[in-house]
């Protein structure tokens, strides 16, 4: 039996729904749901073990999370697109980036809990961009830590499919996977599959193919929301 993928997140989880390769896990908004404070990072903690535990060791482990203080350390709020809100700018990239390794810190903290709960197989989804150049910078600035953080680990492996959904030439996500000014669409569910068949960890690609896998176990334990097609607590 193939092992499943679950993808253990804030809303951008949502992107892998309705698909018999993964198993997704809405934990809650981002701005409450991030690494802007060592409370929060306790909170995330409590509620993604809650999920890791039910985890069958031949299963795997994605961890999306990441993206929520990117945008926020821009200086604007939490929605930065709204050019009306006056919020104090940062001065990208010696503050931003500065505040960005607080988080960090605290994403490391999180990678190591889960490794020490789990036997299943731990991969950590790298930050998706955005249509915003300066996040973008904080974005792959964010990367190169947890490239580095990974490839220094054992049992963690970092998911590195930005090549695919970047355009180099505009500094922004590829529109062919926009959602909405803060998410992807689940066309993002393809790299991510092609990485996993390439690893072997899964056989082939399940995108927008209808699902068909058994839910009922998950179902006595957790919460399905059909509006979005995921997991919840």
């Amino acid at each position: 039996m193939q092992s499943k993928i679950w993808v253990i997140g804030d809303s951008h989880a949502r992107a892998f729904s309705y698909n018999d390769n993964f198993i997704p896990f809405y934990i809650g908004e981002g701005k409450e749901h991030c690494l802007l404070s060592d409370q929060r990072l306790s909170n995330l903690i409590v509620k993604v073990l809650n999920i890791v535990k039910e985890v069958k060791a031949q299963d795997s482990i994605i961890l999306f999370l990441g993206e929520p203080d990117t945008r926020f350390y821009l200086g604007r709020g939490w929605k930065p697109w709204k050019k009306k809100l006056r919020f104090p700018k940062l001065r990208y990239p010696i503050r931003g980036r500065s505040k960005l390794k607080k988080s960090f810190k605290r994403y490391c903290q999180l990678i190591n809990e889960v490794k020490n709960k789990t036997n299943a197989r731990l991969l950590i989804l790298n930050i998706t961009p955005s249509n915003r150049k300066d996040q973008n910078k904080l974005v792959n600035y964010f990367n190169k830590l947890l490239l580095k953080f990974c490839s220094k680990e054992q049992k963690v492996e970092f998911v590195y499919i930005n090549t695919t959904i970047y355009n180099p030439k505009t500094k922004t996500v590829k529109e062919e996977y926009y959602g909405d000014p803060v998410h992807l669409n689940m066309k993002l569910q393809l790299p991510v599959e092609n990485w996993l068949i390439g690893k072997g960890i899964i056989k082939r690609s399940f995108y927008n193919e209808e699902s068909t896998m058994d839910k009922k176990k998950l179902r006595e334990n957790f919460k399905f929301n059909d509006r979005f097609g995921c997991y919840t607590l």
